[in-house]
């Protein structure tokens, strides 16, 4: 009789087993709410605030740090930009901040925004599982979104719209006067 109790427990642990594994497999087929992969947030490009693209990479001189904010409280429908690079075909370090942004230039930005659903790719980003080994040469990329409604998105990629991005904020650091 033990032996036969000991046969049904085993039995029935496998199969609970089985029915956990085919649990975690098929999942529930709801997106995770949270800072990433909220699908009812409903934001638009006209909602973000500030935007900030960031590389760091083996070589000083293809790492930048770029971002554009809009300022609350300052004048209506000013937005400032900072940045740190390397422009001129990576030979000129140029840093500032808070430097405005003409109006005509915010209007590509969020164009280019809106051209490659950044804030939808944002909004549904899953970050990837961290691998046990890490390069500690790899290049790393980090994009990230701010709402007026305080909700904030951080990724490490903007997708497609990366190139676009980078050509513009360097086009963008690298114009002398006021912008």
């Amino acid at each position: 009789m033990k032996n036969m109790h000991g046969k049904n427990f085993r039995k029935a642990a496998a199969v609970m087993g089985l029915i956990g594994l085919l649990t975690c497999l098929s999942g529930c087929g709801k997106m995770p709410d949270g800072k990433n992969g909220n699908l009812a947030s409903g934001h638009e490009v006209s909602d973000v605030t500030a935007i900030s693209l960031f590389c760091s990479h083996m070589d000083y001189r293809f790492s930048y740090s770029f971002a554009v904010t809009k300022d609350e409280t300052g004048e209506d429908g000013l937005w400032l930009f900072n940045a740190q690079c390397l422009t001129k075909d990576h030979e000129q370090e140029t840093v500032f901040e808070d430097r405005p942004v003409r109006k005509e230039n915010v209007e590509t930005l969020l164009g280019i925004l809106e051209k490659y659903g950044t804030v939808d790719f944002a909004e549904r980003y899953i970050a990837p599982e961290e691998s046990p080994l890490q390069a500690m040469d790899e290049t790393m990329y980090s994009f990230s979104l701010i709402f007026s409604d305080g909700s904030r998105y951080l990724t490490d990629s903007v997708g497609t719209a990366q190139e676009e991005l980078e050509a513009f904020f360097y086009r963008l650091a690298e114009e002398k006067e006021a912008l």
